[in-house]
């Protein structure tokens, strides 16, 4: 009995709750979801209207997806670029880019003048590394000659910035003191270490340029050239393109982007100076002089307009790679993600790898799973090459295997977020309704011209003109003139003369001192509903702003029949509406369309006026 009774209390409860829709042919939108998203026009205009609106918005989105329009190449760039749009502002989620972004700013606001000894990793390099590293931090060698001889570089100091170089050097030289080493690296690929020399505050991200020339008989003449231009008040882009000793200089103004570190003796020059600022003297550089002109410096101030900017600056930089391990311990938070004991066997050798079932999982990240076969895959006839490879670089493959899968499994989940997958699908919504109103209609009736024409002669009362005012108007900017035009505007045989009298002129604003118009004015214009002038013939004054206004009309025309041509626009708006209503019964009749009981119900509880 209890069983009975209580399957008999899941049906009731089963039928209660699908009674909560309403059903649009392949649409189905619940109460809660409608009292949510249709509140201000269930408030505002009522049930039956905003229901009537609801079901013509689904009717037309269903009539759209019918002609297939989201097969057409136009609409998927579209839908590919709103998505592109999305990945760009949301691909990484707040509490992974917003504190690694906010260091990056941080970060920016200095710069470190270094040293870097990096030697790679080849076969037959018998150098003891660590003992090197050991001597030049004793000071039994120095840096220069360890730089010199070990790595055969320059070992001339260097300014760098955050994303410059390795982020685990630069990590270090943010910490330690001046005059002071690094950690040594030991990379599959190469040993590294730095010495941080001193710092200095960044000057923002600039956008400079420059016009060289080099250093010969003609130097003295080519700077007096160019600074002659730059005081005449030339634009630095002007001077480039006549100076410029490359394409680059000639055709861009010689512009450096990204704001790379400068030599001493610019940073000193650009320091607290404002874009336009020019270099008071050509700075030598090698064979070569050059003049430098700021064109933009934007502090390293992280806004809503720039924010989008900085990012990009951030990714394209090795700083990115900081935003990539973020991400990466990110996602191997999220409770689906697991690794199997197989993986961490895998990763020891290769041997141990091929030795492995190509059914072993490796790792998942929600529904997606990785095994031995799928790398192997990857491998392919490369099998006699990772054989090759050291337990130490193998391990690193494979890591660097995981973590591409990882951020590929969440790249192809990405669209299918509750935010983004309703971004989309609104977006897709504005296509089909753009489709609708802006390409379908208006082909219909240019197709169908007679549609036009039909209606116009079957509805000739609509389109009358009404009482309507032919006159003359003079537009005036100076008062003091409107006593003369009023006097000459009265005859309609001045107004030519009237208009050649004051052609060009302006007053001392450089404003046109008078414009003169001619032609009709309905009777609810504003000159005589607002400003007061009377509806009949005559001559009269107002003013409108700050401008001062002479009318003269000449003769009050009676009602009339526009003529097609005349009523064009208004026509064309009547027929699209036509045309939209006969779109939207047609949808109607063949679509199934139901509102559940409980659901108008409760609208009719919570919406009734």
């Amino acid at each position: 009995m209890k069983k009975i009774f209580g399957v008999a209390l899941l049906v009731s409860f089963g039928s209660f709750l699908s009674a909560q829709y309403m059903i649009i042919g392949k649409d189905s939108i619940s109460l809660d979801q409608y009292k949510k998203e249709y509140k201000y026009g269930l408030e505002n205009n009522g049930i039956e209207k905003t229901i009537a609106s609801t079901e013509d918005f689904h009717l037309l989105q269903q009539f759209a997806a019918d002609k297939k329009i989201d097969t057409t190449a136009a609409f998927r760039e579209k839908m590919m670029d709103k998505e592109g749009e999305l990945r760009s502002k949301f691909f990484f989620p707040k509490q992974v880019i917003d504190p690694v972004l906010n260091d990056y700013m941080k970060d920016l606001q200095t710069e470190k003048q270094v040293q870097i000894f990096i030697a790679q990793k080849t076969e037959g390099d018998t150098n003891n590394y660590q003992q090197i590293y050991n001597d030049v931090k004793s000071g039994k060698i120095t840096m220069e000659e360890a730089i010199s001889k070990y790595t055969k570089s320059n070992p001339k100091p260097f300014f760098v910035k955050p994303g410059g170089i390795d982020n685990s050097l630069y990590s270090e030289l943010k910490v330690i003191p001046n005059n002071s080493y690094t950690k040594l690296l030991d990379k599959p690929g190469y040993f590294a270490f730095a010495k941080l020399l001193s710092s200095r505050p960044t000057l923002g991200y600039m956008v400079f340029g420059t016009v060289s020339y080099p250093k010969n008989a003609e130097s003295d003449a080519m700077k007096a050239k160019i600074y002659a231009d730059l005081k005449a008040g030339k634009t630095f882009q002007e001077v480039a393109k006549l100076y410029g000793a490359n394409e680059h200089e000639k055709d861009n103004g010689g512009v450096v982007m990204g704001s790379p570190t400068l030599p001493d003796e610019v940073y000193a020059l650009f320091k607290g100076k404002k874009a336009g600022y020019y270099t008071p003297e050509p700075i030598l550089f090698g064979e070569n002089y050059f003049v430098f002109n700021l064109y933009n410096v934007e502090p390293y101030t992280l806004t809503e307009n720039n924010r989008e900017f900085f990012l990009r600056d951030m990714n394209n930089s090795l700083y990115g790679e900081v935003l990539q391990d973020k991400m990466l311990a990110f996602l191997k938070s999220d409770p689906t993600y697991k690794e199997f004991p197989e993986f961490q066997n895998v990763r020891k050798s290769s041997q141990n790898f091929f030795a492995a079932k190509d059914n072993s999982v490796l790792y998942q990240y929600r529904n997606h799973k990785t095994t031995v076969g799928d790398i192997k895959k990857m491998i392919g006839d490369k099998k006699a090459d990772a054989e090759k490879l050291s337990p130490a670089i193998w391990g690193e493959s494979v890591a660097a295997v995981n973590s591409q899968d990882l951020m590929k499994f969440y790249s192809e989940d990405f669209t299918n977020q509750k935010e983004i997958k309703k971004q989309l699908e609104e977006f897709k919504r504005g296509l089909y309704s753009d489709y609708i109103f802006s390409r379908y209609l208006n082909e219909e009736i240019s197709k169908n011209p007679q549609l036009l024409t039909d209606y116009y002669n079957k509805n000739k009362s609509k389109y009358m003109w009404g009482n309507r005012a032919e006159g003359r108007v003079a537009i005036i900017s100076d008062q003091g003139l409107t006593k003369d035009i009023e006097t000459q505007i009265k005859d309609p045989k001045n107004w030519e003369t009237l208009k050649s009298k004051y052609y060009g002129k302006l007053n001392d604003k450089k404003q046109i001192l008078v414009n003169f118009e001619k032609g009709e004015m309905s009777e609810d214009a504003e000159v005589f509903t607002k400003y007061n002038v009377p509806f009949k013939p005559g001559v009269f004054q107002t003013k409108m702003g700050e401008r001062f206004l002479v009318i003269a009309i000449d003769k009050i025309l009676p009602p009339s029949q526009m003529t097609q041509e005349e009523a064009s626009e208004l026509l064309k708006d009547a027929v699209t509406e036509q045309k939209l209503r006969e779109t939207i019964a047609a949808q109607k009749a063949k679509t199934k369309i139901i509102i559940q009981p409980e659901f108008m119900k409760d609208l009719e509880k919570n919406f009734k006026k």
